[in-house]
């Protein structure tokens, strides 16, 4: 069962798992695991903004950020909100991503997630990606369904 966290508890929670996830991480070689920064939480609403940035190895053959990276960085960020509410690794069961306008590469990117129901077995997430000049006209959006039913055993 998830927790409730207030904004603090979720703060530390995400700047935790953060760190754990990007020791030693150059973001800027190639790697998977996208190492954003917390622009902002609020545990009551169970929802967070992370600052990504777009690297030239980001990119596909027309020059802008590739579909696939731009999915990962929206998987990633629902899945790091989704372990801040679990305190254990909450797999990804499905993931679906609308892509709305090219991202550009070398840029910084905000990716506001929210977990939207949260249940015996599965947790549901939404997400969208956007400029921060631009937050009400998004580079994509995505929902997901992460798996949560194993986290009663690890608990106990």
């Amino acid at each position: 069962m998830h927790k409730e966290l207030t904004t603090e508890q979720l703060s530390a929670a995400l700047d935790r798992i953060l760190a754990f996830r990007c020791d030693g991480v150059d973001p800027a070689e190639l790697n998977l695991r996208f190492c954003p920064t917390v622009e902002s939480c609020d545990g009551p609403s169970r929802s967070a903004v992370f600052r990504f940035h777009t690297y030239r190895w980001m990119a596909n053959p027309m020059g802008l950020t590739h579909g696939g990276i731009v999915s990962a960085i929206l998987d990633a960020s629902m899945g790091t909100l989704c372990v801040a509410f679990y305190d254990v690794m909450t797999p990804t069961i499905t993931m679906t991503t609308n892509y709305c306008r090219p991202v550009p590469l070398d840029s910084e990117v905000l990716v506001r997630v929210r977990v939207s129901y949260t249940g015996g077995t599965n947790a549901q997430m939404a997400a969208e990606m956007y400029l921060p000049d631009q937050p009400d006209d998004p580079l994509a959006t995505t929902s997901g369904v992460y798996y949560t039913a194993h986290v009663k055993h690890q608990q106990n």
